[in-house]
């Protein structure tokens, strides 16, 4: 018997499992990588949410004189809300929670000027307070709701004193 080069069914069956064991663990890896950026774009989106939310809220505590609960109409249901109002004028801003959303409205005059909605992490409530003192300071917080898995960057504490913007003031209180 002449021997003839070339590879027996056992060979080419060794090759092919060894083949889909290299491709199932490049398949396992790529899933493991997609997952990993996904997560880090989400949590770089939440900051920088939350960086845009805190710099509203902050301006618009500084800029009013007082904050006030309100009441807001969220997908047919009543809801609280908070509202700074503007020392003169008639211009307001309202805050109100929406599931995993806060909504920020402004108003001037009965018009609306703007609405923003700030989209929160899966799983967390937001809450504003008035804490007493001098001055008085507004208070949003951004906490896991209870029974949660604690999303990444939670809780959030923004504190804000009323009233204290005083860039366009005149120098030397003329």
């Amino acid at each position: 018997m002449i021997k003839r080069g070339g590879y027996s069914l056992v060979e080419s069956l060794v090759v092919i499992a060894g083949s889909g064991v290299v491709l199932a663990l490049a398949v396992g890896l790529l899933h493991c990588i997609f997952e990993a950026e996904r997560t880090g774009r989400q949590q770089a989106a939440a900051q920088q949410t939350f960086r845009r939310l805190a710099a509203d809220f902050r301006g618009d505590a500084h800029a009013s004189a007082r904050l006030a609960p309100a009441e807001a109409v969220v997908d047919g249901q009543k809801a609280t809300a908070w509202e700074f109002h503007a020392p003169q004028g008639d211009r307001k801003v309202r805050y109100h929670a929406a599931g995993n959303r806060l909504v920020r409205e402004e108003q001037a005059a009965g018009k609306s000027l703007r609405r923003e909605v700030y989209f929160l992490p899966e799983g967390s409530a937001a809450a504003i307070l008035l804490e007493a003192g001098p001055p008085p300071l507004a208070v949003l917080r951004i906490a896991p709701a209870p029974a949660t898995v604690k999303p990444a960057g939670l809780p959030l504490r923004i504190e804000a004193a009323l009233a204290s913007d005083h860039r366009l003031a005149k120098a030397g209180g003329k």
